[in-house]
């Protein structure tokens, strides 16, 4: 299934909402890798309601009580990539960020550039009797969205499991000791470790003859004894 249908499908978007509540971190990486362009009608409706429990969802682990107080949060019809395209990719450069420092890289870290997906954002503390005083923000849907996803990956304990695959450098969220963001990916890794094993180099070289030897006998004739050739 493309990652394009990510919202739409019965059984992943039941999956989506409950990880709004149970896993927010692992419900920014869905947004993050979806790609956006290929989203259908449904697809953007489905995004927006996800987005909106996103942005009410307020069981943060610690103590802080945040509130969001959006003064223009999208309509059903307000659908436009342009709209949401900064937004996942400010996002997708936090969760990179987070991802990064603890992960296992061939290159050395590369540190991100700051944003300006936020600006004219008021920021309060609002007291009710009986509660925990509140931090509350005032400003843009996407805005408060940013905010939101920022204020998440500092207190969930489940951004410790951010990673980037070595092998692609996909974003993905670490289960037990993965250390791949799929089996492709492991079996490339394992490929490329085994080519450069002395039994690997000898089962290339073998492979690479055999290859070698029927594409001559193709171009000539199926009994011509094809002289040796130099594999490196």
């Amino acid at each position: 299934m493309s990652k394009g249908n990510l919202f739409s499908d019965t059984t992943l978007r039941e999956r989506a909402k409950s990880l709004v509540e149970t896993d927010p971190i692992a419900f920014l990486v869905r947004f993050a890798n979806a790609d956006l362009h290929q989203f259908r009608e449904g697809d953007w409706l489905n995004l927006l309601d996800d987005l909106a429990a996103f942005a009410r969802w307020t069981r943060l682990s610690g103590p802080m009580n945040l509130r969001l107080a959006a003064i223009d949060e999208p309509g059903p019809r307000a659908h436009e990539p342009t709209l949401f395209i900064g937004l996942q990719q400010a996002i997708r450069n936090l969760l990179r960020r987070v991802a990064e420092s603890q992960s296992v890289l061939s290159r050395p870290p590369v540190q991100s550039g700051g944003f300006d997906l936020v600006k004219d954002v008021a920021v309060s503390v609002e007291a009710r009797r009986g509660e925990t005083p509140a931090l509350v923000f005032l400003g843009g849907f996407l805005n408060l969205l940013f905010i939101k996803a920022a204020v998440v990956l500092a207190t969930e304990a489940s951004a410790g499991r951010l990673r980037l695959c070595p092998e692609c450098e996909s974003l993905f969220l670490r289960v037990r000791k993965q250390q791949y963001c799929s089996r492709r990916c492991v079996n490339r890794a394992n490929m490329r470790t085994w080519l450069k094993s002395k039994r690997g180099k000898a089962s290339h070289r073998a492979s690479s003859t055999r290859s070698y030897d029927k594409r001559k006998r193709a171009r000539t004739s199926p009994n011509v004894t094809v002289a040796g050739r130099k594999v490196k």
